[in-house]
């Protein structure tokens, strides 16, 4: 009878061990909502001891919540809380009232009766892609239909197959992952990133130390490599090449494959020091950060590839720089450095 008791006690303890590891939000919903969080998109619903944000990701969410993440998707959330919106439903929360008030009155959102909006009732996984999709632009009826939403944002990339007509357990750690994706994902249009469109940016600074350490990292790796030649030299050395052979004069077999020589020895140092030097997985970082490691790694790999280059490659490259005025791979290479400096700008 005492190992029976003392198996069932055992027993009893390894299962109440195991169901708050289940019901653990993943990293990837926890990192969505830290970026979120981020931009002012995802509030939690309070506040730990230390300050920090409660997400309640493991939880269903309600109808309330869903329209107040399609608002501030659409970058209508200062346009909402300005004023008061009358709404005609009776069971909204006070503090969803003013986002429920405008989606109704803007035409996104419809009540379960004529003064019912059931504000706490689950939202379903089709039904919040439909309001994520709207925010892209797109219209239920004539590009997806609500109950079948996964089927356009699986095939805008929005999605990953992961949600069907079979989905039960849809969470706030869903809302948190398809929300951050979508800020990634093109406007119907094709022209601008849902981010780009509605401007979101992070309200949250890094901290001093961190962007002094990414810009150490940046500047270390511009200034000295090759006695003295730099990220801005390799780069200027690329241009003068094309810049020459493009202008018509005639290509001098030697002087092309000292160009290449340079090029990829100088390429070679800098992206090998910037796979080396970059941890691009740094999920505690805010995104200012995560965004300035993302192109460091998107210009090692450049860099890296310009290493792979021969005079034959090069002689394709400018019949292409004759024709289209694109310089492949140096292309990149000047985009993203421009841009890792515009990032170190806003900071």
């Amino acid at each position: 009878m005492k190992r029976l008791l003392s198996f069932m006690l055992s027993l009893t303890l390894v299962v109440s061990l195991m169901v708050p590891c289940a019901l653990a939000a993943s990293d990837e919903a926890v990192q969505a909502a830290d970026a979120l969080h981020a931009m002012g998109l995802f509030n939690g619903t309070g506040k730990d001891a230390n300050g920090k944000p409660i997400y309640d990701l493991d939880r269903k969410p309600t109808r309330q919540e869903a329209i107040t993440m399609l608002v501030r998707l659409l970058g209508k959330e200062k346009e909402a809380t300005s004023k008061t919106w009358k709404t005609i439903f009776t069971d909204v929360d006070a503090w969803a009232s003013n986002y429920v008030g405008y989606a109704y009155a803007k035409g996104l959102t419809a009540g379960t009766s004529p003064t019912t909006f059931s504000g706490n009732t689950p939202v379903t996984a089709s039904q919040y892609l439909s309001f994520v999709l709207r925010a892209l632009g797109y219209s239920s009826g004539t590009d997806f239909q609500w109950d079948r939403a996964w089927e356009l944002s699986d095939y805008i990339g929005l999605t990953d197959g992961r949600y069907n007509a079979s989905t039960s357990n849809f969470t706030r750690g869903d809302v948190a992952i398809i929300s951050n994706k979508a800020l990634s994902i093109k406007m119907k249009d094709g022209e601008k990133t849902l981010r780009e469109h509605n401007g979101f940016r992070p309200t949250t600074s890094p901290s001093k130390t961190a962007i002094l350490d990414a810009k150490a990292r940046w500047f270390n790796l511009k200034l000295s490599y090759n006695s003295g030649k730099g990220l801005n030299f390799y780069i200027s050395s690329a241009v003068e090449v094309f810049a020459r052979l493009a202008s018509g004069e005639p290509y001098n077999s030697e002087t092309v494959r000292r160009d290449v020589d340079d090029l990829k020895m100088g390429f070679s140092v800098i992206g090998d020091g910037l796979y080396l030097s970059v941890d691009s997985k740094k999920p505690n970082d805010p995104p200012l950060l995560q965004e300035i490691y993302s192109k460091y790694t998107q210009l090692s790999t450049a860099c890296m590839a310009a290493v792979q280059i021969n005079t034959e490659d090069l002689k394709n490259f400018i019949s292409t720089y004759k024709e289209t005025g694109s310089m492949g791979v140096f292309d990149d290479i000047i985009r993203l450095t421009k841009e890792i400096d515009d990032l170190f700008a806003t900071t």
